[in-house]
């Protein structure tokens, strides 16, 4: 071993009766708890990118659900048509099709 005192303390583990016993809990201990860092550490990770997942999820929905209303509103203050209300706000392709489907309900 490269440490003098490190290797004195393992071979005094090594030479006491249930000394590998000893070592080898303590070994196991320390697995574990590095094990259950680990653990810890990758469930934050993952609570946290589902918190993050589900936040874009919501802000997504509202900011669909503002568009669609303020394509009604036009619609009713402006008596403008669906068509008209979507270009001045500039909605197309598929978020267009999705107001015109939330509209016709």
């Amino acid at each position: 071993m490269h440490y003098t005192e490190l290797a004195e303390s393992v071979k005094h583990f090594k030479e006491k009766e249930g000394g590998r016993e000893e070592m080898s809990e303590i070994v196991e201990r320390y697995i574990n708890e590095r094990v259950e860092e680990r653990v810890e550490e990758r469930v934050k990770e993952c609570v946290e990118e589902r918190v993050k997942e589900c936040v874009e999820e919501r802000v997504k929905e509202r900011v669909e659900k503002e568009k669609t209303i303020s394509v009604q509103n036009l619609m009713n203050n402006m008596k403008w048509t669906l068509d008209q209300a979507l270009d001045a706000l500039g909605i197309k392709g598929k978020e267009r099709t999705l107001i015109t489907q939330q509209l016709q309900k």
